[in-house]
């Protein structure tokens, strides 16, 4: 009886495990991000914009930049803290930046803490969390999925118009000169098994005409997912933002125009292209 009973019990242990570890198919994975999407309240993310513009016929780069964007958000609180660079041709540009729901602050190049009129102008959603979500479930039906140690990864190499657009709007970045069907990407999602939490995506597209290549690859990492603290602006920056008088100084404090950084200027002789893009996150 007793052997019977541990043959039982090991038999259940066994098929708990069994099942804690089965591999689950692409669909039950993406159900199970959207079921947790709405969990997620708080986070670090690490964004990356890079683009080069590249001479085949002659095997050299024209142009190349990049925008960084590290950033605390707390999406139900409606409060974020960031710090974007960019960098192109030799020049650099930084910006540090707070806002909540009804106020933003911004100190662009060092040139001090200034309030800036529409926080709406620095608290761009495009990039929150939910939204990034969306895209994982516009290209589900492109992608292929494999297991890798504790995470699923999504994948996708090829030229595809749903996948241009999925990922058009939020990190709005587009091409001018071509057909957005004849844009090559190389996708890559990361998903952790456990939570179903985006751990990490990335994209490089590549659009080519006349001998000419622009790559943009895009890369945005989450980190301390619903670990966050309460992100509070610091009193002295809301009072240095007081000391500056309406139109007393000429402030560049506008997050956006610190971007263009990334945005290549056109190489005179292949203008085909035109790439813009006005929201980062």
């Amino acid at each position: 009886m007793k052997k019977w009973l541990v043959g039982f019990v090991v038999a259940g242990v066994i098929l708990v495990l069994g099942a804690c570890n089965k591999e689950l198919s692409k669909e039950e994975v993406i159900a199970g991000l959207e079921e947790h999407a709405s969990e997620v309240e708080n986070y670090h993310a690490d964004i990356e914009i890079g683009v080069d513009i590249i001479d085949k016929s002659l095997d050299s780069t024209l142009q190349s930049s990049e925008a960084i964007l590290r950033t605390d958000v707390n999406e139900k609180n409606m409060e974020g803290y960031g710090v974007v660079m960019g960098s192109a041709n030799g020049s650099s540009t930084n910006s540090e930046y707070y806002f909540t729901k009804d106020k933003a602050y911004i100190n662009a190049n060092n040139q001090g803490w200034q309030k800036v009129p529409n926080q709406d102008q620095i608290r761009q959603d495009d990039t929150f969390y939910k939204n990034v979500v969306k895209i994982v479930t516009l290209i589900a039906d492109k992608v292929e999925m494999t297991k890798q140690d504790d995470s699923y990864v999504f994948t996708f190499k090829g030229k595809d118009i749903d996948v241009y657009r999925a990922f058009e709007d939020p990190y709005s970045v587009s091409f001018t000169g071509i057909e957005q069907e004849e844009v090559e990407h190389d996708v890559k999602i990361v998903i952790n098994a456990e939570t179903f939490y985006i751990e990490e995506l990335s994209n490089t597209l590549t659009g080519e005409k006349d001998n000419t290549a622009v790559i943009i690859d895009i890369n945005h990492v989450y980190k301390n997912m619903n670990e966050m603290d309460k992100i509070e602006v610091p009193k002295e920056i809301i009072e240095e933002a007081a000391l500056y008088k309406k139109g007393s100084k000429n402030l560049s404090w506008n997050l956006f125009l610190l971007l263009s950084l990334y945005m290549p200027k056109l190489h005179p002789k292949k203008t085909w292209y035109s790439i813009s893009s006005t929201k980062f996150f």
